[in-house]
């Protein structure tokens, strides 16, 4: 009986060691696991983080399918209201703006006796320039999301003055790109804010279906013209155009054309020389006409041939003096540049990259002049200064 106890004492004695034994080694498994190997914890957090941004989106993931251009810009800073209340009307005592009337231009104002340009350069088939349409809700959404009664009183700049509807013509080599991705961003910022608000691009009708395209472009000319004949400004349509120097717009162009054409670029590109080069191209315009590349067509051609048959009313900023007044107008950085064509990624030549107005000597600048009369002539009727194509450079 003894050694029966002895024997059961035995086999309980060695499973209480077994379990012991067994727990010791566990414990010194899961120290070493935790010790041996650190970066199990980090990767199981970065694991945990991918997941739950794949199951939350991001608001700019959200919203991509519905915004129809790629937005880049930061979102805007809470701005005072007051000083870009008039910013669209033109008749204003402190308007920046300028109205212009492209088909009242050509068929009874100054610009008559430049109409047989848009016989030369073939109007009938030079590219509309682009139309960004911009419209919002009729309700003052922002409102709920700001204190209009906090001390600094600070919203954003436009909801209760814009328009409901703005449409911006995309005028080449005036600074469109940038001004187009600004208004992309205002729509997500006043959708963010729960607000009404969309974003719309007109294409250049280059494409095959060229005639449905512009007619499309033009029933909406005609709802614009319809538009601006109501008396109620908050219905009343605005459209904006800016415009440029013609010797610097000149120049933007020609970086751009001879970026695009290798053809003109082997004809006059010398990167050893600006003279050369610009001298070239001048030659080659002179010869062909501006119709080489849809870059050089002047402003007035261009917006013209987008409203041939509507008498719609533009209001015209200078891009050197109002650039950045739109910029902020619509809510983002007034140093936003798009495009920058003095970026390597823009264009294929370190020369045209630099090119700048100290590259032209006067007879360079007349012949620019000249060949951009038009545009001279337009900006000169609405008010607009245009110091380099003055009396005192062409005579």
């Amino acid at each position: 009986m003894k050694m029966l106890r002895r024997g059961r004492q035995n086999e309980q004695d060695a499973v209480e060691n077994s379990s012991s034994n067994g727990g010791a080694r566990l414990e010194k498994k899961a120290s070493s696991e935790t010790t041996g190997a650190p970066w199990k914890v980090p990767l199981l957090l970065l694991i945990i983080l991918i997941i739950s941004c794949w199951v939350y989106p991001s608001d700019s993931e959200s919203n991509q399918a519905e915004r129809p251009v790629q937005v880049t810009a930061k979102l805007p800073p809470t701005l005072k209201i007051a000083a870009d209340e008039n910013l669209f009307d033109c008749h204003h005592v402190n308007a920046t703006c300028h109205y212009f009337r492209p088909l009242s231009f050509f068929q009874h104002g100054k610009g008559q006796s430049y109409f047989s340009i848009l016989t030369e350069l073939g109007a009938e088939s030079v590219n509309l320039p682009r139309m960004t349409h911009f419209s919002r809700g009729t309700e003052l959404a922002l409102a709920t999301h700001y204190n209009e009664t906090s001390a600094d009183d600070s919203r954003h700049p436009l909801f209760g003055y814009l328009p409901i509807d703005v449409t911006f013509f995309h005028l080449r080599k005036t600074g469109g790109t940038t001004i187009h991705h600004a208004i992309g961003h205002l729509v997500k910022y006043i959708k963010s804010r729960g607000g009404v608000a969309q974003v719309k691009r007109h294409s250049t009708c280059r494409s095959v279906l060229r005639d449905k395209c512009i007619a499309e472009a033009h029933q909406q000319l005609n709802q614009i013209y319809n538009h601006q004949q109501e008396e109620s400004t908050l219905s009343k349509h605005v459209v904006f155009a800016v415009v440029r120097d013609p010797v610097s717009r000149f120049l933007s162009a020609m970086g751009q054309a001879m970026t695009d054409r290798p053809r003109l670029r082997d004809l006059c590109l010398d990167e050893t020389s600006a003279n050369t080069t610009i001298k070239c191209v001048l030659q080659h315009l002179q010869e062909h006409g501006l119709k080489t590349d849809v870059h050089f067509c002047p402003m007035a051609v261009n917006l013209y041939v987008l409203m041939r048959n509507f008498n719609v009313q533009v209001a015209l900023f200078e891009k050197k003096l109002h650039l950045e007044s739109l910029l902020v107008y619509f809510g983002t950085s007034s140093h936003l540049h798009m495009r920058d064509r003095s970026k390597a990624e823009y264009t294929n030549s370190e020369l045209l990259s630099q090119l700048s107005v100290k590259d032209l000597d006067d007879s360079m600048i007349r012949v620019i002049c000249e060949l951009y009369q038009v545009d001279v002539v337009m900006m000169k009727s609405i008010g607009l200064d245009v110091p380099l194509c003055g009396t005192n450079r062409r005579g």
